[in-house]
């Protein structure tokens, strides 16, 4: 039970000096947050960074071994494009898409999802993966399960684009939206941060929060009960991720491996992105922050950078994995040191997040899967410059042109766009384009 003396003993002295004024429901509420996120671990998480603010990445790591994801005529890929088609006709594999973000950073006040990236038809990111599907249930003969993980900030408006879109055609039955959980947010001192109401502030609790979220919503239970054996995930900001591809898949089904992921290869030692690296033999993320200048420069004798897989957000789950991350799995915390909402005010402080990639290092034979950046990534996420509105629809315009060109089609000038549920279908896109598609596809 809760009283005076545990807040003391947390270093909470604002709130124990409130705490006879609450009323019993408040009293409750603070119980229940500090069950669900062992504040007291939290705590010491905050009272380590006064030893070490940021981690460094450790001499020793070295790089992953990878699969060339370009290589698709190799008798290895050819066999495993045939298993991951196997599985999507079997209905072994769902869809995740982490989607708690609002479009704040580019100056869209709504769920990130919602954003019009398409080059010509300016149709949302949620729609171009809806297509996707589309497309994959008409290559499976199947109805494949999609769930969007949501935050407690955006999940009625997201639930709201999806119905008055009717779920962009797709059988309602098949998508479920569910949301991710939060953490308390911290001032720099170590003080539990409060809104204006004086109620504890909680902040999404990272992408790493999906495990405990599905177990915890019941959507592996969801999957399980529809036979899916394997989660292809991915973040809502990329609309170039190439839904359950089912070359990776069946590379990561065959390999036996737990958790996989895709990489692309970073382009210069200062990019701001993290890398894939073995280290004490285990495979983790290697954030630009860790990593030395001179390891981020190290190049190997063709010339290339050493630690070059960089880190897209995609990646691939046996569903025993997630069950066992979802009930048992500790991730360790990441701290941000960021303005925090304090009695209505941004106050400088810390915000805790998981990270969905430190499942990796719990994984049994994590694969790692290289592919190009062109054509795989081209992400959403600042309002001008690189990653912008501006460069993901040029990519995806360079995409569909590309689509076209592999058919014998010649592409025109400008943009253009496709219809994304032709991706598998190439005598659909044909025929398409023969019926005059192509004058709402291009300007």
């Amino acid at each position: 039970m809760f009283d005076i003396d545990s807040l003391l003993s947390l270093k909470q002295p604002h709130l124990a000096a409130q705490w006879e004024h609450w009323s019993e429901a408040k009293r409750q509420r603070f119980e229940k947050v500090f069950e669900d996120t062992s504040l007291n671990r939290l705590i010491e998480a905050i009272e380590g960074t006064a030893v070490a603010e940021e981690p460094t990445a450790s001499p020793s790591i070295a790089p992953p071994h990878s699969i060339d994801g370009s290589d698709l005529s190799s008798p290895e890929s050819l066999e495993a494009l045939n298993q991951g088609m196997n599985l999507l006709r079997e209905g072994k594999i769902a869809i995740l898409v982490v989607a708690g973000g609002m479009g704040t950073r580019l100056g869209w006040p709504a769920p990130k999802g919602t954003f019009p990236v398409g080059p010509v038809t300016e149709r949302s990111l949620f729609q171009l993966f809806a297509e996707q599907i589309h497309g994959l249930n008409q290559l499976s003969g199947r109805s494949i399960l999609w769930a969007v993980q949501t935050s407690e900030g955006n999940h009625d408006d997201t639930q709201v684009f999806f119905e008055k879109n009717h779920h962009f055609g797709l059988a309602e039955e098949s998508i479920r939206l569910f949301s991710q959980g939060t953490l308390p947010a911290f001032l720099e001192d170590g003080r539990l941060a409060l809104n204006e109401t004086q109620e504890l502030v909680r902040l999404p609790d990272g992408h790493g929060g999906v495990y405990r979220a599905m177990e915890r919503n019941g959507i592996l239970q969801w999957f399980e009960e529809n036979g899916v054996e394997h989660v292809y995930y991915f973040q809502v900001d990329n609309p170039l991720s190439i839904l359950a591809d089912p070359r990776f898949m069946g590379f990561h089904a065959k390999s036996g491996s737990e958790m996989s992921t895709v990489v692309i290869k970073k382009e210069r030692p200062e990019e701001r992105v993290g890398v894939l690296a073995e280290e004490e033999h285990t495979l983790r993320v290697i954030e630009y922050s860790e990593i030395s200048p001179e390891l981020a420069a190290q190049r190997d004798a063709d010339g290339q950078l050493s630690f070059r897989a960089a880190n897209t957000g995609i990646h691939a789950f046996r569903l025993q994995f997630l069950k066992q991350m979802g009930q048992t799995g500790a991730l360790p915390l990441h701290l941000a040191r960021k303005p925090v909402p304090h009695g209505g005010t941004p106050t400088a402080g810390i915000k805790m997040e998981y990270f969905v990639f430190d499942g990796l290092a719990k994984a049994k034979r994590p694969l790692v899967y290289e592919v190009p950046r062109e054509g795989h990534f081209a992400p959403v996420k600042n309002a001008e410059g690189s990653d912008s509105p501006t460069t993901s629809r040029a990519a995806l315009s360079r995409f569909h042109k590309r689509q076209l060109q592999s058919i014998g089609i010649a592409s025109p000038e400008g943009e253009i766009e496709l219809p994304f549920r032709f991706l598998w279908d190439e005598e659909g896109l044909r025929k398409a384009v023969a019926e005059g598609a192509s004058s709402q596809i291009k300007k």
